[in-house]
């Protein structure tokens, strides 16, 4: 159920105050994050793990609180490198670009 507004939540957020919140602890399986930033708050709406819990919408800044398995959280400390290819893997893979391709020319005339 949302909030009644307050006079400072008809203002939206600046860049700075949209930020995402994530509470875990070692007493539960569950994770809460609060969010106002756009991608991550569409990208919890879709995600069937997370469960909605409140609207926390600021003026024209989307806010919402979830609620997701702990599991599911993850931090990433690397960049992901991409797999080295064999020669012949490279090949393989220009082949079917190729192909993909051709098809899609293909499917357009």
């Amino acid at each position: 159920m949302p909030r009644k507004p307050t006079k400072t939540q008809e203002r939206s957020l600046t860049a700075d105050e949209r930020e995402t919140v994530i509470l875990m602890d070692d007493g539960s399986n569950v994770a809460k994050i609060s969010t106002h930033q756009k991608r991550i708050y569409t990208k919890l709406r879709n995600n069937p793990a997370a469960k909605f819990i409140e609207d926390i919408t600021c003026g024209a800044s989307i806010g919402g609180m979830f609620e997701i398995p702990a599991n599911l959280i993850s931090f990433r400390t690397q960049r992901k490198v991409p797999p080295k290819l064999s020669a012949k893997q490279k090949e393989a893979a220009k082949e079917r670009a190729r192909a993909a391709g051709a098809a899609r020319r293909a499917k357009k005339s």
